[in-house]
C-alpha cells in the first residue's frame, strides 16, 4: 500500500484558512506547490489534493472547501451550522434571509461526545468545576465581612451580596446542591464585541467559553456567531438581527442548562424527519460517560456599548440617567447632587440605590424591544460585569495620564493648591522635563519612558513614542491609536514616579501623586489575588479604589482636563460591587484577542456571506485542533505538529480587472 503524503500539512494549512492567516487561494497555491514536490510513488491525501483543486476553481472556492469538509471527518466534532430565517437591510429595504450560528449545546455534545480529552481542556475537568462552584458558594455564604457601625458602606455592601447570593442559589441548574452537581456543572461566559470589517462596516462577534479554566485564547473561547452591522435592522435604537441571533443563543444555552437536546427549534417548529438534530431530539447532550454534564450561564462580558446594546438598556453612558444599576445622573461639576454619578465614596447616598435584578427585570420587561439575553436561564444584572479594561485603561487612564502629562511638561497650567483652584486662580506652568519648549520637553519625556521601560516593561506591553497630541486640548486624551491597554496598564509605575518629583510641590501635586499611587495599589491587589478574593483582600481593593476616586474628585474641582466621565462611575461598581471575584479574572484581554481573531477570518470572506463563510471557517480550524488535540492524548502522535510558513497570494479587485501581488511570509 502506498504511503499517504501531505495529511499533516493538510491540516495545517486548514488551520491556517480557518483562524484567518491566509486566504483559501493562499492555502490552495501552497497544496498544489506541496504536491508538485511529493516524493514519486506517494498516494497524495485527498484532503491536501481538494485543497489543491481550490487553485484551479477560483470563482467557487467557498463551495469546494465546503465540499471537502463534508467528504471528511470533521463534522463528528464540530455540528453544521444552524440556519434560520432573519430580517436584514438590503437597498434600504427590509428583507428575509437565512442567518446561521454555531450553537452551543451542538458544540458541547459534540465534543464531549468524540473527544472527552479535548472536551475537558476546553470546559474543565471535574476538579476545575468543583473549585469554581466551591469558590461561588463560599463567598456567598460568609457574608459581608464588614461592620455596618464602623465601616461606611457596609449596608450596600451587604445588600449587594444578597443580590449574588439570591443568583446562585436560585439558579435553575442548581450547580451548589451537592459535590456531584458542582462537578457536573459547567460554568459558561459569554461575550460580544464589534470590531472593524470590511470598509467602514463592523461586524459584532458573538464568543462564549468556560470559567473554569484559563489558558490560551483559542483553547478557551468559541465562537457563536458574526453579526454584520450594515444590514442589521434597527429599531429603538436596537440591533433587531442581533436580537434574533441573542434568542437563538438563549434558547440553545437553556438547552445547555437542561442537559438534553432540543425536540423543536427556537420558534417551536419541529425538527424535518431524517435530520441529524430530529434523531437526537430529547436525547441526553452527553451520553456515555459517568457522569451527566449541564452548562450554566454566569457571566456576559464586554464594554459597555455592548451591554447598553446587547441588553436594549435605558440608562447608559450616553443619558442623563447613566447607570442601570443604580440612580447615578450625569451632571456638570462643579454642581455635583447627592446624586451625581461624581458621588463614588462608599458613605455617599448614591451607594443606597442599588438596584435588585426583580427591580431591573420589572423595568426591562415593559420596554419594547427587550433582549432575549433576559430569557437565559440563571440571567442577572449583577452578572453582567462592567470590564476593568474598558473602564480602567481605556477609560480612565486614556485621560488621566495624558492630563498628568501636560502639567509635568509644562504644556498647561498647573493649579498652585487646591484652595487656589476652587478660588478662580488659574496657576502657573511648572514641569520636571527639561526643554526650551513643550515640544522638547515632551519629547525628553518620551526619552524618560522609553529608558524606564527597557528594564521593566515587556517589549509588546511598551508605549511606542509619547508625542505632542498626548498633552494637546483643554481636555487631552488618548486613543489606542496611541496606547493599548496593557501598555496603559504598564506605564502607570513610571507616571508616578514623575509625579512624585512635585509631590511636596503642593496639596494639588500631591493629590495627582496620590491618585496613581492608589490606582497603582489597587492593581497589586488585584494581581496578587485568585479569582475569588479574601475579605481582606477585598477590603483592601475598596480602600485603594476609593482613595483613588477621591482624589481624582478632588482634582476634577480644581480643573477643567480632569473632568469626571461615566466610566469613572463604573469603575466605582467594578470596586465596590464584585462581590469578592477578581475583576482581573472577568476583564475582556483574552475576549478582544479573540475578537481580533476572528475578525481576520470574517475579513477574509466576501462581506455578503462572510456571515456564514466565517462560521465555516472558523468550524473547520476548530475541528482541526480537536482531532490533534484528540490524537496527543490518546498516544497516536508524540507532539503537535509545527505550524507551516506560506508565502501566499492576495488578491485585490479594481474596476472588475483583477490584480495580485506577493504578500509577506508569516507564521
Amino acid at each position: 500500500m502506498p504511503a499517504i503524503f501531505g495529511e499533516e500539512l493538510a491540516e495545517s494549512l486548514l488551520l491556517k484558512v480557518g483562524f484567518g492567516e491566509s486566504d483559501i487561494l493562499g492555502a490552495a497555491e501552497h497544496a498544489a506547490t506541496a504536491i508538485r514536490s511529493a516524493p514519486s510513488g506517494c498516494e497524495v491525501h485527498h484532503i491536501l489534493a481538494g485543497l489543491a483543486s481550490c487553485a484551479r476553481h477560483r470563482g467557487h472556492q467557498e463551495e469546494r472547501l465546503e465540499t471537502l469538509m463534508k467528504d471528511w471527518q470533521f463534522g463528528a466534532h464540530v455540528p453544521d451550522l444552524y440556519s434560520f430565517p432573519c430580517e436584514f437591510l438590503q437597498d434600504h429595504r427590509v428583507v428575509q434571509r437565512e442567518m446561521h450560528v454555531l450553537l452551543p449545546h451542538e458544540v458541547f455534545g459534540s465534543m464531549v461526545a468524540t473527544s472527552p480529552e479535548v472536551a475537558e481542556e476546553l470546559f474543565g475537568s471535574a476538579t476545575d468545576r468543583r473549585v469554581f462552584w466551591e469558590g461561588m458558594q463560599h463567598v456567598c455564604e460568609t457574608g459581608p465581612g464588614w461592620d455596618p457601625e464602623r465601616q461606611p458602606g457596609a449596608t450596600a455592601h451587604a445588600r449587594r451580596l444578597q443580590f449574588h447570593r439570591d443568583w446562585l442559589f436560585d439558579h435553575p441548574a442548581r450547580p451548589c446542591e451537592s459535590v456531584d452537581s458542582m462537578e457536573s456543572c459547567v460554568p459558561i461566559g459569554m461575550h460580544g464585541d464589534a470590531g472593524g470589517a470590511h470598509g467602514k462596516d463592523k461586524v459584532t462577534i458573538v464568543t462564549w467559553g468556560s470559567l473554569a479554566v484559563r489558558g490560551p485564547t483559542l483553547d478557551t473561547r468559541i465562537l457563536a456567531a458574526a453579526v454584520r452591522e450594515s444590514t442589521s435592522v434597527k429599531s429603538s435604537g436596537s440591533n433587531l438581527t442581533l436580537f434574533a441571533v441573542f434568542q437563538v443563543m438563549a434558547w440553545s444555552l437553556k438547552a445547555l442548562c437542561d442537559g438534553h437536546y432540543p425536540t423543536c427549534d427556537h420558534a417551536g417548529r419541529p425538527w424535518a424527519p431524517g435530520t441529524r438534530r430530529a434523531l437526537l431530539s430529547g436525547t441526553e447532550l452527553v451520553r456515555r460517560t459517568p457522569r451527566r454534564l449541564t452548562a450554566a450561564w454566569c457571566e456576559l462580558r464586554g464594554d459597555w456599548e455592548f451591554l447598553k446594546n446587547g441588553l436594549a438598556l435605558q440608562e447608559s453612558y450616553a443619558t442623563a440617567s447613566v447607570c442601570h444599576l443604580c440612580a447615578a445622573q450625569r451632571t456638570a461639576a462643579p454642581h455635583y447632587g447627592a446624586l451625581s454619578m461624581a458621588r463614588v465614596l462608599q458613605r455617599d447616598v448614591l451607594r443606597d440605590t442599588l438596584r435588585s435584578n426583580a427591580d431591573f427585570m420589572a423595568a426591562a420587561g415593559a420596554r419594547w424591544p427587550r433582549s432575549p439575553l433576559l430569557d437565559i436561564p440563571g440571567f442577572n444584572i449583577w452578572r453582567c460585569v462592567f470590564d476593568c479594561m474598558h473602564t480602567l485603561e481605556l477609560g480612565i487612564l486614556q485621560r488621566a495620564v495624558p492630563c498628568a502629562l501636560q502639567e509635568l511638561c509644562g504644556a498647561g497650567l498647573t493649579p498652585t493648591s487646591i484652595e487656589a483652584a476652587r478660588g478662580g486662580d488659574p496657576g502657573q506652568r511648572v514641569h520636571v522635563f527639561e526643554g526650551r519648549n513643550v515640544e522638547a520637553r515632551v519629547r525628553r519625556a518620551s526619552e524618560s519612558y522609553r529608558d524606564w521601560a527597557r528594564s521593566s516593561v515587556p517589549a509588546h506591553s511598551r508605549v511606542r513614542n509619547i508625542t505632542k497630541a498626548w498633552v494637546e486640548g483643554p481636555k487631552p486624551h488618548i486613543t489606542q491609536a496611541h496606547a493599548k491597554a496593557a501598555a496603559l496598564r504598564a506605564m502607570l509605575p513610571w507616571v508616578l514616579l514623575q509625579c512624585s518629583e512635585l509631590v511636596d510641590a503642593s496639596d494639588y501635586a500631591a493629590a495627582r501623586a496620590c491618585f496613581f499611587r492608589e490606582v497603582c495599589a489597587l492593581e497589586d491587589v488585584w494581581q496578587r489575588a485568585g479569582r475569588f478574593m479574601t475579605v481582606n483582600e477585598e477590603q483592601a481593593a475598596a480602600r485603594h479604589g476609593e482613595a483613588a476616586l477621591a482624589c481624582l474628585f478632588v482634582l476634577s474641582q480644581c480643573h477643567e482636563r480632569w473632568h469626571i466621565v461615566p466610566k469613572v462611575h463604573a469603575l466605582a461598581h467594578l470596586v465596590y460591587d464584585s462581590a469578592r471575584v477578581n475583576p482581573r479574572y472577568a476583564h475582556c484581554y483574552q475576549d478582544e484577542d479573540m475578537v481580533g481573531r476572528m475578525k481576520k477570518v470574517y475579513k477574509q470572506c466576501h462581506a455578503t456571506t462572510a456571515e456564514r463563510r466565517a462560521l465555516q471557517r472558523y468550524g473547520v480550524a476548530l475541528a482541526v485542533t480537536a482531532l490533534r488535540r484528540m490524537r496527543l492524548a490518546r498516544g497516536l502522535i508524540e507532539r503537535l505538529p509545527a505550524p507551516v510558513t506560506i508565502r501566499y497570494v492576495k488578491t485585490k479587485w479594481r474596476r472588475g480587472k483583477r490584480l495580485r501581488f506577493n504578500a509577506t511570509a508569516f507564521r
